[in-house]
């Protein structure tokens, strides 16, 4: 029997499943670390838009403030509420898998992340 070169066959097979599982978690790893960041920046956002609750323009300073602080492209406000009690935010961002793999698994080359948070807004001091 010859079973020369069998090894490098059944490597062949089960290299293309490896790749595909590196991939996968490459690229959750990535959408997670960038859902934690976008959380972060929503969170800083919203304490940003309750100190500064009293001024006129609180949603363009709160959007400069986001844009400024964002690292991984530029995330979108889509929801301000700031109703007397609570400044709310909600943001989302497109992110692109860090690798190519998992786009063709999903049929898609991007995700969306969606981040919210609210906080108390401050006392106005004059």
């Amino acid at each position: 029997m010859r079973e020369n070169g069998q090894a490098m066959v059944e490597f062949a097979l089960v290299l293309p499943f490896l790749l595909a599982l590196l991939c996968a978690i490459i690229d959750f790893g990535w959408i997670l670390s960038c859902k934690n960041e976008l959380t972060n920046i929503c969170g800083e956002t919203a304490r940003y838009a309750a100190i500064h609750a009293q001024d006129s323009n609180v949603r363009d300073q709160a959007e400069g403030y986001m844009n400024s602080h964002a690292l991984n492209g530029t995330p979108t406000m889509t929801y301000f509420n700031n109703n007397g009690d609570y400044a709310v935010i909600k943001m989302e961002e497109q992110i692109s898998y860090m690798t190519g793999f998992t786009g063709v698994i999903t049929g898609s080359n991007t995700v969306t992340i969606k981040a919210q948070a609210a906080m108390p807004v401050e006392p106005y001091a004059n």
